[in-house]
């Protein structure tokens, strides 16, 4: 009778045939493991830019380094007119809460901002220009063309309040109003002249801040000039008035 010898279960025969097999194991977990988790691809910067109306236009920008700064220019034809930073979205974490919650990444890198208005031009004129967008820390540049055309200022009117005439001692407070079309004007700057000369100057449509007195005897030539504003874009204007101050009956 010949015997023959089975390795036990825990013996160096079975080890030996399942040694390979483990390695093979280990292996394939490895591989599948790097290939749930492939790096990210770099995103290339893109601009797009969309307007409500002349002169309201506003660049969405992705794929910037999150949490970097751009650099803005505004360009009529090679000269730049406007220039800007802003920073780009920070990358975040957003967590879902329900019968299954989750979180998940959002990138950053993105950013919204309004174009500039080239108040060089002249009304409805238009050149050809760009926007660039440069991110800072890669360096890469995003250039749109853009065709620019000039502000048309709203008109407006500047009204002084005084008497035709008064006596000695006549004082007027901020005594010139500002509108535009039937709106009160509260931006930009009043200065009041008496007889050519600046006495004080104050905000459009305050209450205070310019005390006229010491009107001369006689004829006195009162001018307020409105200065204009960029944002709203106004118009300037002025008015001036005759004002006589009699003097005291002896």
């Amino acid at each position: 009778m010949i015997e023959t010898q089975h390795p036990s279960h825990g013996g160096p025969g079975r080890w030996r045939r399942r040694a390979p097999m483990l390695a093979t194991v280990l292996a394939l977990s490895a591989a599948v493991v790097t290939q749930a988790t492939p790096a990210l691809a770099a995103t290339t910067p893109e601009v797009s830019i969309t307007c409500a109306g002349t002169n309201d236009c506003t660049a969405t920008g992705t794929g910037f380094t999150p949490s970097g700064k751009v650099q803005v220019q505004a360009l009529a034809g090679s000269t730049a007119f406007a220039t800007s930073t802003i920073v780009a979205s920070a990358a975040t974490e957003v967590c879902v809460q329900g019968l299954k919650p989750h979180c998940f990444d959002v990138p950053g890198g993105d950013f919204s901002a309004a174009l500039p208005i080239d108040y060089g031009l002249a009304c409805n004129a238009t050149v050809a220009g760009a926007m660039q967008y440069t991110d800072v820390s890669a360096g890469t540049v995003v250039t749109k063309p853009v065709t620019w055309t000039g502000p048309c200022a709203t008109p407006t009117t500047t009204t002084l309040l005084l008497p035709a005439s008064s006596e000695p001692g006549l004082t007027a407070v901020n005594p010139a109003k500002v509108t535009a079309g039937s709106a009160t004007v509260t931006v930009g700057t009043v200065t009041i002249s008496v007889n050519g000369v600046a006495v004080c100057s104050y905000t459009a449509g305050t209450s205070s801040g310019c005390t006229v007195t010491d009107f001369p005897v006689g004829v006195d030539q009162v001018q307020a000039s409105y200065s204009g504003s960029l944002v709203p874009y106004y118009a300037p204007s002025s008015a001036s008035e005759s004002v006589t101050i009699w003097p005291f009956d002896d």
